[in-house]
């Protein structure tokens, strides 16, 4: 049979969809439900879509500059300006990289030497130690205060620190405990940093994932904060674009040429399609953005109401979209009860231990699934923590 073009492309199209749908559930074979999902499970925007649509029958599907199409770095600096109160320059502070995963490649490896320490949190986004260690770098974990909604400790921060440390890492809202940093958290931190001479990168990842009327503070944003802190944002999270790997950076002008170059030898620049839908994003119709997050707001508020009406304790967090909850009740560790969750009920959640060692008691689930498997998920958690107290 003979196959047109147009064939081959649908062909294409559907195993693309095939292929993805088996990445994300390769561990699970399609027999789990996943309460553990970190990527955002509705669709990108679809002007996002129909901007790339229209570029590419252009057929010019070129290199940009290293450090991003200049349209795009100026609608990053509007939008840092308009919605953190950041003043950055779109051609000497900002740099758009392939996620925010690149962006943190680029920011640790630019800035690190062997030996250096960075101090980070416990739990933590355990991603960052895999960098760090890569550099030769040391990582300094610090509790963070899980009494106080996991806001980091300005004290035991400080008290971490030697002459070999070289920066804080801060990551709000965070990944995983759901933490977003005060204002007062902050400045204690920034205090720290210039009385030691410190770098600090700010993972702002989640930053539109903030609820119950908190506040995001931009680390970047209080006085004298700008010139040492290295701003880590992107598209993934907020605007349900995981797979497009577009993410920016908000940097020290002086330090920009060292990055920009690093961002050079691991991948050139973001692709461009990629930079044209996050254009479209920032420059087009703020709605639908608006509606993701009233749709992910309404399954936040249902997750909690669920796992407390099972009688678990949660740790209730303002920010990201991700709930700890505690499940020393049940007499087993948090990797135990994620595996016996798995292998008994079909339900994935993440043991807390993942992010380090404060994790342990814990476990994380997630509300990016769509009812009416998140019902079912949690149903099923239901039944198997019933299960487990009862006989205790």
């Amino acid at each position: 049979m003979e196959h047109t073009t147009l064939d081959s492309t649908r062909w294409l199209a559907e195993r693309a969809r095939a292929l993805m749908g088996t990445s994300l559930q390769k561990k699970s074979a399609q027999t789990f439900i996943q309460l553990s999902q970190g990527t955002p499970d509705l669709p990108t925007p679809r002007h996002a879509i129909e901007a790339v649509t229209e570029f590419l029958k252009t057929g010019t599907v070129y290199y940009t500059f290293h450090d991003g199409m200049p349209e795009l770095r100026a609608a990053i600096a509007r939008k840092l300006q308009q919605e953190n109160g950041l003043d950055y320059d779109p051609e000497t502070e900002i740099i758009v990289t392939a996620g925010a995963q690149e962006g943190m490649f680029v920011a640790l490896f630019g800035t690190l030497n062997p030996g250096d320490e960075v101090i980070v949190s416990d739990p933590r986004y355990r991603v960052y130690d895999e960098v760090i260690r890569l550099v030769d770098g040391d990582i300094v974990s610090v509790p963070a205060v899980k009494e106080q909604a996991f806001q980091l400790d300005p004290a035991g921060i400080e008290a971490a620190i030697t002459p070999r440390t070289r920066a804080i890492l801060i990551i709000s809202p965070d990944h995983p405990s759901g933490s977003v940093q005060n204002r007062q958290t902050l400045e204690a931190i920034g205090e720290i940093a210039e009385r030691h001479d410190l770098l600090i990168y700010s993972d702002e990842l989640y930053e539109r994932f903030v609820f119950d009327g908190v506040e995001h503070v931009s680390m970047a944003s209080l006085p004298g904060m700008k010139e040492r802190t290295i701003t880590l944002n992107g598209f993934s999270k907020s605007y349900a674009m995981t797979g497009w790997r577009v993410g920016y950076l908000g940097v020290p002008a002086a330090l920009k040429p060292a990055l920009t170059e690093i961002k050079h030898d691991t991948s050139i620049c973001a692709a461009t399609p990629s930079q044209i839908a996050a254009l479209a994003i920032l420059n087009g119709p703020q709605q639908p953005l608006v509606d993701m997050m009233s749709e992910w707001s309404r399954r936040r508020d249902y997750l909690y109401q669920r796992l407390e009406g099972m009688g678990i304790s949660t740790l209730r967090t303002p920010g990201a979209y991700f709930v700890l909850f505690d499940i020393t009740e049940s007499g087993l560790s948090s990797a135990e009860f994620a595996r016996h969750l798995a292998a008994e009920e079909g339900v994935r959640v993440s043991p807390g231990t993942s992010f380090g060692a404060t994790g342990e008691g814990l476990a994380r689930a997630s509300f990016m699934t769509a009812d009416p498997e998140l019902t079912e998920g949690l149903d099923k958690l239901e039944r198997f923590w019933k299960r487990v107290t009862l006989t205790r």
